[in-house]
């Protein structure tokens, strides 16, 4: 009875062992997942800012652009960018400590997400001069229906933008979270 019972405890310790390598294996795979994820987005992010500089240069460019609006939006594009390479550099910085100091990359996390969050806030408070210079420049084209035109492309990018911000916040507290539990997991390993 007694050798049954050892036979069986080894076979419940070797089982939990499986269990958490098994754990591991998937919360490594979610951590690479949301990696994926998130250097898509910052590639996605990249593209649109080649397309809105492109904007910029034409709008310098072309004589019925006013002085106005190309100001605002050279202004906007050029803090919005700077932003967006000081992200990409934190980005740079968590995937490379991805099997690191735990502390260190849950900090990183969050200080990228701030930075983050300023972008996105400066970005929105840079956007109103450039909406209202539009919109008193260009109030009699289409006999006043581009104003309408400018409030309605204004309202779907800040709905598109609320959904992508809380998805990308997301992915971000679940690539924490995830950090986090596989630490804990190590440590009941060792």
């Amino acid at each position: 009875m007694k050798k049954a019972w050892e036979e069986l405890s080894k076979r419940v310790t070797k089982n939990e062992l499986t269990n958490q390598r098994i754990l591991t294996d998937m919360l490594t795979q979610r951590k690479e997942s949301v990696y994926q994820y998130v250097s898509k987005m910052e590639k996605i992010g990249l593209i649109l800012g080649i397309l809105a500089w492109t904007v910029v240069v034409y709008s310098f460019f072309i004589k019925t652009t006013p002085i106005a609006i190309s100001i605002s939006l050279f202004i906007l594009i050029l803090v919005t960018t700077v932003f967006n390479i000081v992200n990409r550099i934190k980005w740079k910085k968590i995937k490379k400590w991805s099997d690191g100091n735990v502390e260190e990359q849950l900090q990183t996390i969050l200080e990228y997400n701030t930075l983050r969050n300023w972008t996105y806030i400066i970005a929105y408070i840079l956007v109103i001069p450039v909406f209202i210079a539009a919109c008193y420049y260009y109030h009699h084209v289409w006999g006043g229906f581009y104003v309408v035109f400018l409030i309605v492309a204004v309202v779907i990018g800040v709905c598109l933008d609320y959904f992508i911000y809380h998805s990308f916040s997301n992915k971000l507290k679940d690539l924490s979270n995830t950090i986090r539990e596989l630490n804990e997991l190590k440590k009941e390993l060792e």
